[in-house]
């Protein structure tokens, strides 16, 4: 299921503060854009430095990344980060995700 802006409903959660206004579905069709490119080809997208578990891919126009891993054969969107915050806040949340049953 998809938001307005193209982007699944269930991403809107790994989203730290989306801008507001009239640029929130320029954010979101950058973040689908972003999407679609891990999608295509995941690992043309490079191993994160601080944590190689995982790839980063940065949105066009916002101060924000992707982060995912690969699980077989399908990337999987951990947190979409603002770039000014601490890195790896999200780390804690992404574990938590991934022990629930």
């Amino acid at each position: 299921m998809s938001s307005g802006g193209g982007v699944p409903t269930n991403l809107l959660p790994l989203i730290d503060r989306p801008p507001g206004g009239q640029t929130t579905a320029e954010f979101l069709g950058s973040v689908h854009g972003v999407m679609v490119r891990i999608g295509e080809a995941p690992e043309r997208f490079p191993v994160w430095a601080d944590n190689p578990r995982f790839r980063r891919a940065v949105a066009v126009r916002f101060p924000y990344a992707l982060f995912f891993h690969i699980v077989g054969d399908e990337p999987v969107v951990v947190a979409v980060a603002h770039s000014s915050r601490r890195p790896g806040y999200w780390l804690d949340r992404s574990q938590k995700n991934e022990e629930d049953p």
